[in-house]
């Protein structure tokens, strides 16, 4: 092995580790608010440590969410392509799931993020 490929290994390594823990420090703290805007407009705020389930109909369309066990999920929706619906459930700061077809936004909010100013939106 040259000095080059050790040196090349050493970088390697060093920017998957900045990538790693920087994906940690922007998502890493568990969030404690669900955010749902519908049409860019807030639909809600809700606790995520409250059971709820939340059904959104707008235009001839709806989405069903649910908050369980501090998870946020949509478990049912009339657009075609179910991508929604797929998406794994999302609980950390930062985390969103987006329904493109009803205009539908779930973002997960810490603590910081729930106070609100007039520059926030």
């Amino acid at each position: 092995m040259k000095k080059k490929d050790f040196i090349l290994i050493i970088v390697i390594i060093f920017i998957s580790c900045v990538v790693y823990f920087g994906y940690g420090l922007y998502y890493g703290d568990e969030g404690n608010m669900v955010e749902v805007r519908l049409d860019r407009e807030i639909y809600g705020v809700y606790p995520l440590f409250e059971d709820k389930t939340i059904m959104l109909e707008s235009n001839g369309a709806y989405n069903e969410i649910s908050i369980v066990d501090g998870t946020v999920r949509v478990t049912s929706a009339d657009c075609k392509d179910q991508t929604c619906v797929n998406q794994k459930e999302i609980s950390l700061s930062g985390e969103t799931i987006i329904c493109l077809p009803n205009r539908v936004t779930i973002t997960i909010l810490s603590k910081e993020q729930t106070k609100l100013d007039g520059v926030s939106y």
